[in-house]
């Protein structure tokens, strides 16, 4: 009876074990996701003022 429980507790503890595994993972894949998100996002915006940075300070010279 007492090892009957004892195996018991044993797969329980492997099962939360397993479930834990599991829900590192996907928090590490969630947040890989957000990060090349993340990077898209930046990348997308930089060209901006790489663009423009040249033709706003034309103009400011040519203002002067």
């Amino acid at each position: 009876m007492i090892i009957i429980i004892i195996i018991i507790i044993i797969i329980i503890i492997i099962i939360i074990i397993i479930i834990i595994i599991i829900i590192i993972i996907i928090i590490i894949i969630i947040i890989i996701i957000i990060t090349m998100e993340a990077r898209s996002i930046v990348f997308s915006v930089l060209p901006l003022p790489a663009k423009f940075g040249p033709l706003l300070f034309g103009g400011f010279i040519a203002v002067l």
